[in-house]
């Protein structure tokens, strides 16, 4: 007995077969061609087999000329189908990704990511184009918006797992997207998680990623949303006993993590606080090279930093200056001017070491 033919993509008039995934599609290769190099010289190379023309344009005895014959491909079925229908779909079908409440977001991340594989350059613009037209309605512009209500049951963490995975696939994404993309996961992943199994499931799906910097940036959530590593207005037993006892306790959000997990974690909150520790006595803030009062600048800004030596948390800190310096001028001068910039710098100096800080070197 063959392979099952699909049911959408297997047209009697089709003129290549493909077997994917134990499932067989005939498709017109015409349209392939078409939309992909990749095909149209896979197509042009020449076939061993009968002269015999199978009646569709390729002979029976040729890769893709019968269900005998299938071309084989690696794909998951779910992603062919999703080039299927790229090729396919009627102008109302494309309309209505348009629609928040029509689209199909995983199949437009599908799509996306086998366009680029096989160089559908067209198909991978416009499923791209979707994604961010509906991120930006949803999200807005900031790196680190709010979703809308009406649109919150879109970007579920299977989805924003998935388009995670997309934007590290070559150049699919650009970097700003990519950041974007990323600031949410970390949000939904870490900081929405319930208990330990949801924070076991996140750091499992970030120990299969192949970015380092996004690693770092997980196990970071994952030791924040502990709450081991906190700010002074954390709440603190009063009684000493309670507050010595009460540290020997493991932490109920780390019962789920493997050993390696909870080694990560151990070894980043140790670094985490040998860095704040440093930034507090080794006065790391430089002032500005050109300021004309080179002496008052620096006390005012050692004095800006000072505001938050009781926070324990650098990143925490970072988030913090960030939005302060976003504000009014305090200082009454252009040095003032150069604290975001400065703040920017090293948070991404800071975010681009966390991987470092978790023992995370593949």
């Amino acid at each position: 007995m063959g392979l099952p033919r699909d049911q959408n993509y297997y047209f009697e008039d089709g003129s290549c077969i493909f077997s994917v995934g134990g499932c067989l599609f005939n498709i017109h290769y015409s349209l392939l061609s078409q939309e992909s190099p990749f095909f149209d010289k896979m197509f042009s190379l020449p076939q061993p087999g009968s002269k015999e023309q199978n009646g569709r344009g390729r002979s029976s005895g040729m890769d893709g000329g019968s269900d005998d014959n299938p071309v084989v491909c690696q794909d998951n079925v779910d992603s062919f189908k999703a080039l299927c229908w790229g090729l396919y779909a009627r102008p109302a079908e494309i309309r209505a990704q348009q629609d928040a409440a029509k689209v199909d977001l995983k199949r437009m991340i599908l799509l996306a990511e086998i366009a680029h594989k096989y160089d559908c350059t067209d198909l991978e613009k416009w499923s791209v184009d979707v994604l961010q037209s509906h991120w930006a309605s949803s999200f807005g512009e900031a790196a680190s918006g709010t979703v809308a209500p009406e649109s919150s049951k879109m970007w579920t963490l299977d989805i924003l797992e998935k388009l995670l995975h997309l934007s590290n696939e070559g150049d699919i994404i650009d970097p700003t997207f990519q950041k974007k993309i990323e600031v949410q996961w970390l949000t939904c992943a870490f900081s929405q998680a319930k208990d330990s199994a949801d924070l076991r499931k996140s750091l499992d799906f970030a120990d299969g990623l192949n970015n380092v910097r996004q690693k770092g940036s997980a196990y970071y959530g994952a030791l924040r949303r502990t709450g081991i590593i906190t700010d002074g207005t954390a709440s603190i037993p009063s009684d000493f006993a309670d507050m010595v006892e009460s540290c020997g306790v493991p932490e109920p959000l780390m019962s789920e993590l493997n050993p390696k997990q909870r080694s990560r974690l151990t070894r980043g909150l140790w670094c985490l606080t040998s860095l704040r520790r440093n930034m507090n006595l080794r006065g790391v803030y430089e002032p500005h090279v050109g300021c004309p009062s080179t002496i008052n600048h620096q006390r005012l800004w050692q004095r800006f930093w000072e505001a938050y030596n009781g926070i324990s948390d650098p990143g925490l800190v970072f988030d913090y200056a960030y939005a302060r310096a976003s504000q009014r001028n305090e200082w009454g001068n252009g040095c003032w001017l150069e604290l975001k910039p400065r703040i920017e710098e090293m948070t991404r100096i800071f975010e681009d070491n966390l991987s470092k800080y978790f023992m995370i070197d593949d």
